[in-house]
């Protein structure tokens, strides 16, 4: 269904909360900051829309909108898209893996342990 909106060049289709929207004129977007993890927009609409930015839409990546924290939805099937206010904006999606915490707590723990039973077994001697 998303493919055949699309299609049509009508509309930009918002997965998640949204069924679609229709596509917006006028507004301005300027980036600040590109990275690997991390993109800073500076965003200018005429009314209430949807940001949608052309990169893979991929768990991990998080956003604000104006500091605060904002959900990401999918958008035209792989993309990546916030809901922006009328006015001006600062938006900024940062890559923070949950998978990358998990195994960095993991392995210090893993590490503590062994730290632990080697002074357990160097006291013994």
């Amino acid at each position: 269904e998303a493919l055949s909106i699309m299609a049509d060049g009508e509309a930009d289709v918002i997965h998640g909360d949204a069924d679609y929207v229709e596509g917006g004129t006028g507004g301005r977007v300027e980036f600040v900051e590109y990275s690997d993890t991390r993109i800073a927009l500076r965003v200018q609409s005429p009314s209430a829309a949807y940001l949608s930015l052309k990169d893979a839409y991929y768990p991990g990546w998080q956003a604000t909108l104006n500091d605060e924290p904002t959900p990401i939805f999918r958008a035209n099937v792989m993309f990546r898209a916030v809901a922006v206010p009328a006015g001006k904006s600062a938006v900024v999606f940062s890559f923070e893996p949950r998978l990358w915490q998990a195994a960095l707590y993991g392995g210090g723990a893993l590490w503590m342990m062994a730290l632990a039973y080697l002074f357990i077994l160097w006291r013994r001697r």
